[in-house]
């Protein structure tokens, strides 16, 4: 042995094999016949890789049939050189190389084959053999996708060259390169951009292409001489060949064919032929056929700088691969595989009996195929034909021969494309020497220059006239109709064109109004005159009301119409006093110093009268009598509760009139007439409950008598009443703040002293003269009967009717009660006068207002959170079985899917409350078994147990229920 720049001088070996399961063990043995030089001290070490990782293209290229139809296997039983022996045949059904093996692949064109071999632990291999099948095809080149599990390959033959594919357990091969290639030495395979790179000798040329051969490009065209082997990188963007003519050189570019360079300079006749790269290391490796041999350099030709690893001696070295640990090549002149570690130790030639001439060496392991993805690993880079990758992990996209890339620099247009023969706007899809236009929404043809006529369908219903559009059209609806097709009949009544309550009836492009007593006109808009007949005798001023008029008698006249002779004329009232008229009657307004029916009594005279009798059923002075009262119109301005307070101070008894009777009525109205007391303040008020109105003495205001004035209703801020001069001196509601003259009140004989009167032809109290618990008290000439609440009437006969005036709203149907009343709302209100109802999509129970979310709208509890609270409402709080089983029937009748309610955690593990910050109480429907855990925070109502609770994940995505009150 000797020794050359201190590596140890390798000999060329004899292996010899043993056989154990059809499988072949290497072992080193010394082999006279050849020297194996190697020139390198410090040769490189392995090197890593990783697993494929992108989806298998489909067929686009040219079928070849059935090539290769078959392969025979076989053990290889020979390693040792040039004395090769027959191999055993194994079955064929087998995948020799599964993931995680080592496979290599071995072109020989004289013997027409693609050999593969497979080893596990790189002493054993197992063999098959592709037979091409046709004296025209020279296999040049080889290379492997392991994610389609496609072999692909050239033939260099003249005419006949070509680049095909074809699956790896055989099937029908695919001819790449559309029938122009000539002379394509390499073949190289992007397993991550899913392209495929080749070379052309005879064309000068690289072209790429997609794995099914489609979208072919000429990369680069020039600078070439005899381009051979290529390599590519897609995870650094950067390919590599060799090319041995004049001058003979190594050259890189990037991925899509700009920045080419020459990197190393090869001595002219070395013929660069095979070119590998150890990716993981950043070295390339090649070998010459015109000197055996093997080089390595940095893949930039520097760090390390090229150096000569090995020589072959008397070998015309082609083909050259590497792995993590061996180098491999092929010699066309000693056929087999020859191998060495990266270190330049173990020599090993594998020899297969076929072995003819043998060109390219492909090696493929899990751990050198490039498996990181890149910026065309996704979607092809959103590239519409070629993604080629470039370094800085970005991408170019590429368009066929032919085509030229759009200005979005993703699209591909065709030559066919330009200028656009599209109109309208219509987009050209082109072909290699045509195109179609894809047109746009409402064109037609082969250029788009068809407008469609949307109105061929006659669109338009009720007469409805059509005008075409662009992809669209357009009805001109006759009068009375509207909507799309004008298949809507307006709806004229829409706009509650019907005035003072009148009832709108819907026609077509017309409307009626039924109007109430007391209008007419179109709209309802015209108050008949009452008044236009002059209904008012005797001068009287006629005043027109609602469906009705008031008669402003003069003086000596009274009556609806004016018609009775005022019985004032002359004055009865003696002394000095001043007449009021009343209806067949008449009131004195004596001076001071008389009292009296008709102020005939003088006070020394009714002074000794009351002390002989402690009585008196005469007025205090400057007031007047009516049916066992005093009344006094006051004309200082005050408000309701001012002069509430007034009449209070006035008497003991005192108060504000309370208007019962329709006497008492007629009797203040004509006092406050002829004095000109304005429109006084009486007492009546619904201050403690809106729209229950009642007398002072809180009695309820009820048929059969009251005199509330037409049209003047009740609103939220007018709850107390006055006589209106305004309205014939009906009763109006009105702020209990306005400024008014009022009238007080108070009863001649007290209720609580009251004696009995002697005379025989006085009504007097009888124990049952009071129905219902009513007191009695009597009179000086009659009985008075104080009721209990709910009764009215002289005798207490009469129960009070609180459903009159309807305190229902939006159509509730009112039940009269003692002392009370119930609503009964139609759907979708609710409250105690079915005042209450909920927003649209809302659903009423229990006078709170729930929306469930449709069954796609499904969030977490946060964001179920901020939904509820942007409308207004939050969380579902579930506090009884009556809300419960509301919620309950609703789910089960919509989608039957699990809902937030509004109880968790969060705050505070094991510190249940709701979402209004109330604690949880006594109803918890929680499913037995279902355990909190710590980490289950909120809750909800699970259908598939039975409605019940289940504690969860607040970051589920599910329906949820949100709550608020019910509004007016």
């Amino acid at each position: 042995m000797q020794t050359h720049r201190g590596i140890i001088l390798l000999l060329w070996g004899l292996v010899a094999i043993q056989l154990t399961c059809h499988q072949a063990a290497a072992k080193e043995t010394p082999d006279s016949d050849t020297n194996l030089t190697p020139d390198q001290a410090g040769a490189p070490g392995s090197s890593g890789g990783a697993s494929d990782g992108a989806d298998p293209d489909s067929t686009v290229g040219t079928a070849e049939g059935n090539k290769p139809a078959a392969f025979e296997t076989g053990e290889v039983d020979t390693l040792e050189l040039g004395k090769p022996v027959d191999g055993g045949v194994s079955s064929t059904g087998n995948r020799a190389a599964p993931a995680g093996h080592k496979l290599i692949l071995v072109a020989d064109s004289t013997d027409r084959t693609i050999t593969r071999l497979t080893t596990d632990d790189d002493n054993s291999y197992q063999w098959a053999r592709y037979s091409i099948g046709n004296a025209t095809n020279r296999p040049t080149a080889v290379d492997y996708d392991r994610t389609g599990d496609f072999v692909y390959w050239t033939s260099v033959n003249g005419a006949n060259s070509r680049v095909s594919r074809f699956p790896y357990e055989t099937g029908p091969g695919l001819r790449l390169d559309g029938g122009q290639a000539s002379v394509p030495d390499g073949i190289a395979v992007d397993v991550i951009s899913r392209n495929l790179y080749w070379t052309d000798t005879g064309t000068d040329r690289i072209t790429v292409s997609r794995l099914d051969g489609s979208f072919r490009k000429s990369l680069i065209t020039q600078g070439l001489d005899e381009p051979r082997a290529i390599v590519v990188d897609p995870n650094s963007g950067w390919m590599y060949w060799t090319d041995w003519g004049n001058p003979s050189k190594i050259e890189r570019a990037r991925m899509d064919g700009t920045q080419g360079s020459v990197i190393v300079n090869v001595v002219q006749g070395h013929w660069p032929n095979g070119l590998a790269l150890d990716a993981a290391a950043n070295r390339l490796y090649w070998c010459n056929g015109g000197t055996g041999e093997i080089w390595t350099s940095g893949v930039t030709g520097s760090n390390p700088s090229p150096a000569k690893l090995l020589t072959h001696a008397n070998a015309h070295l082609f083909g050259i691969a590497v792995d993590e640990t061996y180098i491999y090549w092929t010699a066309w002149n000693i056929p087999g595989v020859h191998r060495i570690s990266k270190l330049l130790q173990g020599y090993l030639k594998l020899s297969i009996p076929h072995f003819q001439k043998l060109n390219d060496i492909h090696v493929r392991t899990t751990s050198n195929t490039p498996s990181q993805p890149n910026a065309c690993s996704t979607s092809n880079g959103n590239c519409a034909q070629l993604c080629l990758p470039v370094p800085g992990g970005g991408r170019t996209c590429a368009c066929q021969d032919g085509w030229s890339l759009g200005s979005d620099g993703r699209s591909c247009i065709s030559a066919a494309c330009r200028p656009n023969p599209c109109r309208n706007s219509g987009r050209c899809i082109g072909q290699d020497n045509s195109y179609t236009c894809d047109c746009p929404a409402g064109f037609s043809g082969v250029s788009c220059q068809i407008n469609i006529n949307e109105c061929a369908s006659s669109p338009c219903q009720n007469g409805g006239q059509c005008r075409d559009g662009v992809n669209r059209y357009t009805c001109v609806c006759p009068a009375g109709f509207s909507g799309v097709n004008c298949q809507v009949n307006i709806n004229e009544c829409a706009s509650r064109p019907c005035q003072n309550g009148g009832q709108c009836r819907d026609g077509v492009n017309r409307y009626t109004c039924v109007c109430p007593a007391g209008f007419n006109g179109v709209n309802c808009q015209t108050n008949i005159n009452e008044c236009a007949s002059r209904p008012c005798q005797n001068g009287g001023q006629c005043r027109d009301g609602v469906n009705r008029y008031t008669c402003v008698c003069p003086p000596g006249f009274s009556g609806v119409n004016c018609q009775i002779d005022d019985v004032c004329t002359p004055s009865p009232c003696q002394n000095g006093g001043r007449c009021v008229d009343g209806v067949n009657s008449y009131s004195c307004v004596c001076p001071d110093g008389f009292l009296g029916q008709r102020c005939e009594i003088s006070a020394t005279t009714a002074a000794t009268t009351f002390a002989s009798t402690g009585t008196s059923s005469v007025c205090e002075s400057g007031w007047l009598h009516h049916e066992g009262k005093c009344y006094c119109l006051l004309e200082d301005q005050s408000t309701y509760s001012e002069a509430a307070r007034t009449c209070a101070d006035l008497d003991v008894y005192g108060q504000l009139a309370v208007v019962k009777r329709p006497s008492t009525h007629r009797f203040l109205m004509d006092y406050v007439q002829h004095v000109g007391g304005g429109s006084p303040w009486i007492g009546i008020d619904d201050s403690t409950t809106e729209g229950v109105w009642k007398y002072v003495d809180d009695v309820l205001v009820s048929d059969p008598f009251n005199e509330w004035a037409e049209g003047t209703w009740n609103s939220r801020k007018k709850d107390c009443v006055r006589m209106s001069e305004t309205f014939g001196y009906h009763w109006q509601p009105m702020p209990c703040n306005s400024q008014l003259t009022y009238i007080c009140e108070y009863p001649l004989q007290p209720p609580t002293d009251a004696p009995t009167p002697t005379p025989t032809d006085v009504e007097r109290c009888e124990p049952d003269t009071c129905n219902q618990g009513g007191i009695c008290i009597d009179g000086p000439s009659s009985y008075t009967c104080y009721c209990l609440p709910g009764y009215v009437g002289d005798n207490c006969e009469t129960e009070t009717n609180e459903c009159e005036p309807n305190p229902c709203q939006n159509g509730g149907v009112c039940t009269d009660g003692r002392l009370s009343y119930t609503c009964k709302c139609p759907s979708g209100f609710g409250g105690v006068n079915c005042e209450l109802t909920c927003p649209a999509g809302f659903r009423l129970f229990q006078d709170q207002c729930f929306w469930f979310s449709p069954t796609p709208v499904r969030k977490n509890v946060a964001a179920a959170e901020t939904d509820c609270d942007a409308r207004g409402a939050r969380l579902a709080c579930v506090k009884d079985e009556e809300t419960h089983n509301f919620l309950k029937m609703t789910i089960a009748t919509t989608n039957r899917r699990p809902y937030w309610i509004g109880l968790s955690d969060r705050v505070e593990e094991g510190t249940w409350r709701h979402s209004d910050g109330t604690a949880l109480g006594s109803f918890r429907p929680f499913r037995p078994g279902n355990s909190n855990s710590g980490w289950r925070d909120c809750v909800l109502i699970w259908p598939a147990s039975a409605y019940q609770w289940l504690y969860y994940t607040c970051g589920s995505r599910r329906n949820f229920i949100c709550q608020k009150a019910a509004s007016p």
